[in-house]
């Protein structure tokens, strides 16, 4: 007979058959209970993501699938994970509870173990059903998975991504497509997705799947949602798209809200304390972005960030006036889809003491002609020194078309080539030192800011870097150009030259004047 699963009954399902084998079992937590609402509901797509350290495994991949075998609410069930060791993992904590666990035994009946290994298991109840669960792997194939001839009627996805694997962009892509038509596809019609995780970078597969922009903290009644746009918050709740999905965070900004206050009650600290404490030392060894990720569901700390927003100096009126020599920067990319990298220029003016005035940004999709254009139009207002772009396979496709239109109408551009750089972070560092330093200032009224700063604060673990990219760009090129002299630099020199090669100046021979 099958029971559908409540909340009530997952609680209960946990004090009466698990609680006791769990080490430093607690009492269970009201968030726990929000964990199972969503679980048990009848939606087909659920995502979670939770704090790292609140049991967010022990309570969905192990209990709500054990209680999902035990209540006949699935037959077929495939446990996935970043890795098939991991998997595999989670695959033996069921399996040691299926068939090892004497409470569950003398109340559901022992069952038969037909397999078991470590990656498979099948059982046989005493009323001759039997049960399937198997273990994955992010990325194994899936193609013409059946058992019995029917489909898996339950995906559990628990940690499908790495802190590796999720910081490059081509393998978070990859993961995307292999979870989209080939994990989920492979399931029975009415087959439903079980998905837990904590957010490792703002691009993330389960990132994507959350509601816009909500996180959660507190517990039960007093569960509360905050909306974050870009680095403003706001309290909102939402549902996005065909997903029924929520995001946690271990306590609010303030500490007044923990998400599980009776588990951070220890030595006699508060939960607050506790936490605080925690906080502060992930901060000491440079990792406050760590701790915001594993803790707060946030895969960057705003203090500690590389860019961060008290960086960004406003253009006052009189910087506008001012007189300089413009730099253009490029990060291209040749594609007008709507999931193509954006082509970027960022226009920047450098005044006599060398201070750095950001003062145009454009970001569009565009092919080649319309890069093309975008450069004479640039070189037509700002009249550029040069123009930062980097070596490679687009350059040498751009460049030909450049070379033929400036051929063509007689205006010519400095083109200085940047050799590409694989440590990304480290190519920011030189715009990092110049904004701490306070000698760069943004045009911050205009439209393209927002976006950008919002971009270069969320960096490295925002969903976009195009930005990002041209910046760095600036950096590199100016402290390649800036070791020559400037032009008036440049005519000091020839008139120091020219004193000093006079006749008529240096030290007499005779008179040692």
């Amino acid at each position: 007979m099958t029971i559908k699963l409540t909340p009530s009954i997952m609680e209960g399902f946990v004090k009466t058959f698990l609680l006791e084998r769990f080490d430093n079992a607690t009492e269970i937590p009201d968030f726990h209970k929000e964990l199972w609402n969503y679980c048990c509901s009848d939606e087909k797509y659920v995502a979670i993501a939770a704090p790292r350290g609140h049991a967010k495994s022990t309570s969905v991949t192990l209990s709500y699938t054990l209680a999902s075998l035990l209540f006949r609410g699935a037959s077929y069930i495939i446990v996935v994970s970043d890795s098939a060791t991991q998997s595999e993992q989670f695959l033996g904590d069921i399996a040691r509870e299926l068939f090892e666990n004497e409470i569950i035994a003398d109340h559901f009946g022992s069952p038969k173990c037909l397999k078991r290994n470590e990656g498979d298991i099948i059982a046989e109840f005493a009323d001759g059903v039997q049960v399937r669960v198997q273990a994955k792997g992010a990325g194994q194939s899936l193609r013409g998975l059946k058992w019995n001839n029917k489909r898996p009627d339950l995906v559990v996805v628990d940690d499908l991504e790495d802190d590796e694997a999720v910081l490059n962009k081509d393998r978070r892509e990859k993961l995307r497509k292999w979870f989209f038509s080939a994990l989920l596809p492979m399931m029975s019609a009415t087959g439903r997705v079980r998905m837990v995780g904590t957010i490792l970078h703002l691009d993330s597969l389960l990132e994507s799947l959350m509601p816009e922009r909500q996180l959660a903290f507190g517990g039960g009644k007093n569960l509360q949602y905050l909306h974050t746009d870009g680095l403003r918050q706001y309290a909102t709740k939402r549902i996005r798209n065909t997903w029924h999905s929520i995001k946690f965070r271990a306590h609010s900004d303030d500490f007044s809200s923990i998400l599980w206050q009776s588990k951070w009650e220890i030595g006699g600290k508060s939960a607050r304390q506790a936490l605080e404490d925690l906080r502060e030392s992930y901060v000491k060894q440079g990792l406050g972005d760590a701790y915001s990720q594993e803790y707060l569901n946030i895969p960057l700390d705003t203090r500690n960030a590389i860019f961060r927003q008290e960086d960004f100096t406003p253009m006052t009126p009189k910087d506008k006036e001012k007189s300089k020599t413009y730099y253009v920067t490029c990060d291209l990319a040749v594609s007008k889809k709507d999931t193509a990298d954006w082509s970027v220029f960022v226009v920047s003016g450098v005044d006599a003491q060398r201070n750095i005035y950001v003062e145009k940004v454009i970001r569009e999709r565009m092919d080649t002609n319309e890069i093309v254009a975008t450069l004479f139009a640039l070189q037509s207002l700002y009249q550029p020194q040069a123009y930062g772009i980097e070596t490679g396979i687009l350059t040498k496709t751009i460049l030909p078309v450049v070379e033929e239109e400036m051929l063509r109408t007689g205006v010519y551009m400095s083109f200085v080539q940047m050799p590409p750089v694989t440590d990304k972070i480290m190519r920011t560092r030189p715009m990092q030192a110049r904004l701490r330093a306070g000698t760069v200032k943004f045009d911050t009224q205009a439209p393209w800011f927002f976006s950008f700063q919002e971009e270069l604060c969320q960096f490295p673990r925002g969903k976009h870097d195009d930005q990002v990219d041209a910046f760095s760009w600036l950096g590199q090129m100016l402290n390649r150009l800036m070791a020559a002299n400037t032009p008036q630099e440049d005519e000091e020199e020839e008139e120091y030259e020219r004193q000093r090669s006079s006749p008529y100046t240096g030290r007499n021979k005779t008179t040692g004047y």
